[in-house]
């Protein structure tokens, strides 16, 4: 991995030059790999290429004005145990559950303010067993005014359809 090209100032430019008022970026995707800084995995940008990609496109973003959306995978492929385990134990749900919750804290801690999270990767569990009322509390207790999609299993600010879109 060589983000030798990415350029958060170049990309954060041409969003304002395309009248964008947000940006998103993909802070981790279900393969668990993190651009930012973590102290909960050695799998991110900073330890493999020595850069927090997430630092520099949030910094971007504020500095020219934009709104910052940050999209999170709740499910991770990488980190042991992982969502299938989870569903063949009590105990690997309960560690899977905890670190889905930990990163979610870290990168809203980290990351203050950002004015959406973007969850996705919920399957295979619905809200209850995300415990995303919890989430959701913790993530607001952080950043009171943070706005969610729905995809921890809860209903969101605003919806994410994918492959299909529906009238309002």
């Amino acid at each position: 991995f060589d983000p030798c090209n990415f350029d958060a100032e170049r990309i954060c430019d041409l969003a304002v030059s395309a009248g964008m008022r947000y940006v998103n970026l993909t802070t981790m995707h279900h393969e668990g790999f993190r651009l930012y800084d973590t102290e909960l995995s050695d799998f991110n940008a900073m330890r493999i290429c020595g850069r927090d990609l997430v630092e520099e496109f949030v910094t971007a973003a504020r500095d020219r004005g934009l709104k910052v959306a940050l999209y999170h995978s709740l499910n991770n492929w990488y980190d042991q145990p992982d969502a299938a385990d989870a569903l063949e134990s009590k105990a690997a749900y309960e560690e899977f559950i905890a670190a889905a919750h930990a990163r979610i804290k870290e990168l809203v801690t980290r990351f203050n303010p950002i004015d959406v999270l973007w969850y996705d990767g919920w399957w295979p569990f619905n809200a209850e067993k995300w415990r995303a009322e919890q989430m959701n509390a913790m993530v607001q207790f952080i950043q009171p005014n943070i706005l969610f999609n729905g995809r921890n299993g809860l209903p969101g600010d605003f919806g994410t359809p994918e492959g299909h879109m529906s009238a309002p």
